[in-house]
């Protein structure tokens, strides 16, 4: 696992300093075809446009749009006022940092002054000045934002990490079944868990439609299902005796264990269930307070039971087996 995590660092370095390379070569050439002055500056914007997701690309390019209408007003009143020196350069800049900050656009901050930079010492804002510019951080930004449309959600990576997930919840069903030690299948679903749920964001941030919710959603229902076995382990290792009906909890288990896949909606187990239920509850009282207690904690580890099962059948309803096949992993 760690080679493989190591493996795709490196092709994630790879890439990005190829993204970053490619993306600024064509801007630069694109506003050197066009006789743009400052034409570096095109391949610097679109380097500082590359973000790690689409969505996030698609945020910070906005932003710094809203944030170059700005800079631009500011900068007019500024060189019209001070002339086009350093005075005038310096006032723009604490004005245009101060908005910049009560804006949260403090990504533009650097790049936009940049551009209003070249307008010093040129006598002032001319409109071939400011197309100049506004040709500049157009290229950047499109170069940018067009070498982040190939991200797109890894569906293979958080696939093989939900199967994972999946196989460590039945092994704690079947230890559980088994009488046998289900926390470390369970500590290891927590990790499972944890890789796939950052997998799941960062899909759903490289994808413009809301979608991967459907797998973020999937992922927090194995959460808490998580949770529950944990505390079923808890109650299994409490009960000291050995009633009969503990033979018939470890059977349902088993039996959650041998039927809960994708297509099962989970309603005939949960008939199961009630139906012990309200067997244990037509049976006579315990002749005793340990075997009180048992009955007590397995009576208890059924309803946690239950809640297990009801978190799957309401993902079900929510979003049905059809699309839960599109997942291509089972649940």
């Amino acid at each position: 696992m760690w080679k493989r995590m190591h493996t795709d660092r490196t092709r994630g370095l790879l890439l990005t300093g190829l993204k970053a390379a490619g993306s600024a070569a064509v801007a630069i050439a694109v506003a050197s075809a066009i006789h743009l002055q400052f034409s570096a500056t095109a391949g610097i914007i679109a380097i500082l446009s590359l973000m790690g997701t689409k969505r996030e690309t698609m945020k910070v390019a906005l932003g710094r749009l809203m944030a170059y209408g700005a800079a631009l007003l500011i900068a007019f009143v500024c060189f019209s006022l001070f002339g086009d020196g350093l005075l005038a350069f310096g006032i723009y800049l604490f004005v245009f940092a101060s908005l910049c900050y009560a804006c949260s656009w403090g990504y533009a901050t650097a790049m936009i002054s940049v551009l209003i930079s070249h307008f010093m010492g040129t006598g002032g804002m001319t409109w071939t000045q400011v197309g100049n510019e506004s040709l500049l951080f157009l290229i950047g930004t499109t170069c940018g934002i067009l070498t982040n449309l190939h991200l797109h959600p890894d569906e293979r990576r958080l696939d093989a990490l939900l199967r994972q997930a999946d196989e460590q919840m039945r092994t704690a069903l079947r230890a559980l079944a088994e009488a046998s030690d289900a926390r470390s299948p369970l500590i290891l679903l927590g990790e499972t868990l944890r890789q796939a749920d950052e997998w799941a964001a960062k899909n759903a941030e490289n994808s413009l439609t809301d979608a991967p919710t459907r797998e973020i959603h999937y992922i927090n229902m194995r959460r808490q299902q998580r949770r529950i076995l944990l505390q079923v382990t808890q109650d299994a290792q409490k009960v000291q005796g050995h009633p009969p009906q503990e033979a018939e909890v470890r059977a349902l288990i088993g039996r959650i264990f041998a039927e809960y896949d994708r297509e099962n909606d989970c309603t005939s187990l949960l008939s199961a269930l009630h139906g012990l239920l309200a067997e244990m509850q037509r049976q006579p009282l315990p002749a005793t307070r340990g075997e009180f207690e048992d009955r007590a904690l397995l009576y208890v580890l059924l309803r946690r039971m239950e809640d297990f099962l009801l978190l799957k059948r309401e993902f079900y309803e929510a979003y049905g087996f059809e699309n839960s096949q599109q997942l291509e992993y089972e649940s």
